[in-house]
């Protein structure tokens, strides 16, 4: 039997895209001309289900990235391999034309992709990807595989349109970022020498907001925990312990509801203590993008909002910390409708930091915060997933005004800068790199759904950022070592 049906959310519709002008007419036309070898070698890709988190997926992350590889290599770019000694396969390839006097750009994306579940709510197989109304779905297709393959894709029409830019490209495909890149620190302190670079890429899902074009100056970081509760060894039958037991499934849901007051603000002491007041300018860039709500709300399907009082929906988005309950498990989940009282709870919990919040400090806080809600024989631990601190770009330095540049030619209109409500850059690139350009590129918009069933790229999408990273090869290429 199938596990696909109609989802009972269908996805809204896509915020329409603007027809670019492209600086580069010789790579729009090559890409016009090999648009369907460009979407097949996308969708093949799509189909590798690559999911890191999901134990045994080894070996289709090895597949993932065996294939960015042989890609990379039939492009054109050199030195294609698989880095596999400290971390999950990786796939390297660089193209050197530039010469040394050129500056060398290393790309950083991810093969790896989250997991698809629920699976009945896809409206086609997340791992047999489809063409619908325009649309490339399936998992992976506007996070992670989707936008690194516009930049490898935006090199290779250069180089075969005969318009190679006199630029130093490296490209490095990890297979770890959707579980927070743990080994990524070791990878690029064991490739160091391979790695090195002057300009950090990363091309970022989902991070265009409204109708118009944005220069993403920021993004948010994001500290991921997962807090366990336990109240007895195992689970208790209710006819000998019910009305007399701690039940781990109150605790915990205390703990959620205290978490936010009614003001939408975290409760948590000194959550707000680095976080920069919004200024009255900051709100003015913000009213300039041009948000559109409703379409914001179809993409996700959402009818009811909530947030911290006093801003607005897109000020809660990208500007202002947040706190979310991202899942809670506990108790028989079996058709057997036991009566029993759980002997533990857990209640996975994501913090989308600003700047200048820092991942461990408010970890700590947090902890503090939660030894003070258990009570006396229960057991708590908290467990780290991602902390990856918030990222805000230099935005007076040559190579983001290059960035600027390239987004205006192929909009034909001046952008405007904005920060990005999800997460850009992993951390083990801010420390390695902490003198470095890091621009981060936007690909697609909310409505692509990302990490959502029905994650989909439009293929308007898939063109506007092939052509945007190759105008950005070129305003690179311009700047000297």
């Amino acid at each position: 039997m199938s596990h696909y049906s109609r989802p009972r959310h269908a996805a809204g519709p896509s915020h329409a895209y603007h027809v670019v002008v492209p600086g580069s007419p010789q790579l729009t036309q090559w890409y016009d001309a090999n648009v369907d070898e460009i979407t097949a070698g996308l969708s093949r890709w799509i189909d590798i289900p690559s999911v890191a988190a999901i134990d045994g997926s080894q070996a289709h992350v090895e597949q993932a990235a065996a294939y960015a590889s042989r890609w990379m290599n039939a492009a054109g770019f050199r030195r294609a391999t698989i880095l596999d000694g400290v971390c999950a396969p990786a796939a390297y390839a660089e193209w050197m034309g530039g010469g040394e006097s050129a500056p060398t750009v290393l790309v950083v994306g991810h093969a790896d992709v989250q997991p698809a579940a629920p699976f009945d709510e896809w409206s086609s197989p997340p791992f047999e990807s489809a063409t619908v109304n325009g649309r490339i779905a399936g998992r992976g297709s506007a996070d992670g595989k989707g936008p690194i393959f516009a930049a490898i894709e935006a090199a290779r029409g250069l180089m075969a349109s005969n318009q190679a830019p006199a630029l130093n490209l490296k490209f490095l495909i990890q297979g770890e970022a959707t579980i927070g890149s743990p080994n990524l620190d070791a990878l690029l302190a064991a490739e160091s020498n391979r790695l090195a670079a002057d300009i950090i890429v990363v091309p970022v899902a989902g991070a265009n907001i409204g109708s118009g074009p944005v220069v993403v100056a920021g993004t948010r970081g994001l500290l991921i925990v997962t807090v366990s509760i336990r109240t007895s060894t195992h689970d208790l039958y209710t006819g000998s312990y019910s009305g007399a037991v701690v039940n781990p499934v109150d605790v915990m849901a205390q703990i959620t509801t205290d978490l936010r007051g009614p003001d939408g603000k975290v409760r948590i002491p000194g959550f707000y203590h680095r976080v920069r007041t919004l200024t009255a300018r900051g709100r003015t860039v913000l009213d300039s993008l041009g948000f559109d709500e409703r379409a914001w709300r179809e993409a996700g399907g959402v009818q009811a909002v909530t947030g911290e009082t006093g801003y607005t929906i897109l000020e809660r988005l990208v500007a202002r910390p947040s706190a979310d309950v991202i899942s809670i498990t506990s108790g028989d989940r079996s058709d057997s409708m036991k009566a029993v009282i759980p002997g533990e709870a857990t209640v996975r919990l994501a913090f989308g930091l600003v700047p200048d919040q820092q991942p461990l400090e408010v970890l700590a806080a947090f902890r503090s915060w939660l030894e003070a809600r258990i009570p006396d024989g229960v057991i708590a631990n908290v467990d780290v997933h991602d902390a990856t601190a918030p990222m805000i770009s230099a935005i007076d330095r040559p190579a983001f005004k290059a960035l600027v540049r390239a987004t205006r030619t192929v909009w034909d209109s001046p952008p405007v800068l904005s920060r990005h409500g999800g997460t850009g850059a992993p951390s083990a690139l801010l420390e390695h790199f902490p003198d470095h350009p890091i621009l981060m590129v936007p690909v697609g918009d909310a409505s692509t759904g990302v990490h959502a069933p029905n994650e989909h790229l439009d293929h308007a999408q898939l063109r506007t950022a092939t052509v945007l990273f190759g105008e950005l090869w070129h305003e690179l290429a311009r700047l000297r070592r």
